[in-house]
């Protein structure tokens, strides 16, 4: 089994670190699948031994126990270590194929990718603005520092509108017009300015 998993992970292209960290976890599952093997075996010829009165037959059995749970929840923390790092590996390595594969479109193809993500983060925003919206009339309710609470987003508020400002002032000096802005540029923009109307749109509701 452990040979096994070095061998799925020597199919990916992973840093010296993570094979040196991934050598080690296998090394003391192995570790502990050895003590455990010979505490079985020495609670087996234990258990054969009738010289023994019952109560130091109960003790030994008692400490023995606990080193085998001991041991055998070490071997588990290691398995969802070396689990938890593998979903992480396998994210990163879709968000690697996914640019990749936007590398080799067309400008067209970028273009349909990039109005297919800002639809999905419209679509994000607008969850958020609802657990926003039902957080603020929360609060409201609640009447838990609601002064405090008002004073904070007023100026989140006011720092993007200024924020904003900066931006199209930006754009305007250097004579940047939409139809030749990149496609990132466009993107950034946009979800920029969705930001900034949905934080606006959260202090009108608080100022009702």
């Amino acid at each position: 089994m452990h040979f096994f998993c070095l061998l799925q992970a020597s199919q990916f292209d992973i840093s010296p670190e993570m094979q040196k960290d991934i050598s080690k976890l296998m090394t003391t599952i192995s570790e502990l699948e050895r003590k455990n093997l010979d505490l079985s075996l020495q609670l087996k010829k234990q258990n054969e031994v009738t010289s023994s009165t019952p109560s130091e037959k109960c003790s030994f059995c008692f400490c023995l126990h606990l080193k085998l749970v001991s041991s055998t929840f070490a071997a588990l923390i290691s398995q969802a270590e070396l689990r938890i790092e593998r979903e992480h590996k396998k994210i990163m390595e879709n968000e690697l194929m996914e640019l990749k594969k936007m590398m080799l479109q067309s400008d067209n193809q970028k273009l349909i990718s990039m109005a297919t993500k800002v639809e999905l983060l419209n679509n994000q925003l607008l969850l958020v603005n609802d657990r926003c919206a039902n957080l603020h009339r929360k609060i409201v309710k609640e009447g838990s520092s609601h002064t405090a609470y008002m004073d904070a987003l007023k100026h989140k508020c006011e720092d993007l509108e200024r924020r904003l400002s900066e931006q199209k002032a930006s754009v305007a000096v250097t004579g940047l017009q939409i139809d030749s802005a990149t496609t990132d540029e466009v993107y950034c923009s946009d979800f920029f300015f969705y930001t900034v109307c949905s934080v606006h749109c959260n202090w009108q509701v608080m100022k009702q």
